[in-house]
């Protein structure tokens, strides 16, 4: 696909394209990006040099020069990157549905679906009325009854079908304001806000006396949600900067496209540095001062 567009888009063959830059999940592994950029110049003798890079070290090219940050994502998935100036970076979360992805899309419908089963089996009791999201469930799975759901979870597991379903508690959340909904994205706010505490101890002091204080890049759909995600998250936030060690945060919404921080980064590898307008880049959705 992309010897093709550079075949288009280049129609002189004695000119080649001196660097690309990729945004690419698991471009943190060293031998798959080793593997990727040797079967990219075989494949595309147009392109002089290839620099693939992850999801994170694109965004975070995108608001800051130096490349360092911290990005919190919330999408089918969750998970929050740290890369401190210095380029040692951390990582809280981003292991999968079974062992992790608090917060995420994936994990409200799973915590509404099982403080349904959970209630049900008198094993937890809901203090909520369950009544909105079994039906919800019922609809959105197009299922009768909660036994259905073993093929969905099980034999069938469609892992964008279940975080899908997320959509719905938001519908509930914001348009009947059921109580059950509300919670499941109060939590959800809660522990996303507990990936960035669970970083901040690796953060350089530098980022942290940064002006705006601690700068966080949210991406992910669930972040569409804020409104509903707010209040568990500043309480788990204020909760923590007790402790003294965060004193000011901001939470940037990127307003270009990621492919920017992938030109910027393929830019570099040949020396070249692009003349990026980084505060058009983003817009702060929070401010919060300790």
């Amino acid at each position: 696909m992309i010897q093709q567009t550079m075949e288009e888009i280049i129609m002189e063959p004695e000119i080649h394209l001196k660097s690309l830059g990729l945004a690419l999940a698991g471009s943190e592994r060293e031998k798959a990006k080793e593997q990727l950029k040797k079967l990219m110049k075989e494949k595309c003798d147009l392109i002089e040099s290839v620099e693939p890079c992850t999801d994170s070290q694109c965004a975070l090219s995108m608001v800051s020069k130096s490349g360092a940050g911290m990005l919190l994502i919330s999408g089918t998935g969750s998970c929050c990157q740290l890369i401190n100036p210095d380029g040692v970076a951390r990582q809280c979360g981003g292991w999968g549905n079974i062992l992790g992805d608090e917060g995420s899309a994936y994990w409200i419908s799973y915590k509404a679906i099982k403080i349904i089963f959970d209630h049900e089996d008198g094993l937890v009791k809901s203090s909520h009325d369950i009544a909105y999201i079994k039906k919800a469930v019922n609809v959105y799975f197009e299922i009768e009854d909660k036994m259905s759901l073993m093929d969905i979870f099980y034999s069938k597991f469609d892992i964008r079908k279940v975080a899908g379903f997320c959509v719905e508690v938001a519908k509930g959340a914001t348009e009947v304001k059921d109580g059950l909904c509300l919670y499941v994205f109060d939590e959800a706010g809660r522990y996303l806000a507990k990936h960035i505490t669970a970083q901040l101890p690796s953060v350089s002091e530098e980022m942290l006396s940064a002006s705006g204080g601690l700068q966080v890049v949210c991406v992910g759909s669930v972040f569409k949600s804020w409104d509903l995600l707010r209040k568990g998250f500043i309480d788990v936030l204020q909760g923590y900067s007790e402790k003294g060690k965060l004193k000011e945060i901001s939470l940037l919404r990127l307003t270009q496209s990621v492919a920017i921080g992938a030109a910027f980064h393929g830019a570099r590898t040949v020396n070249q540095i692009l003349p990026i307008e980084y505060d058009k880049n983003y817009s702060v959705f929070l401010n919060m001062k300790f």
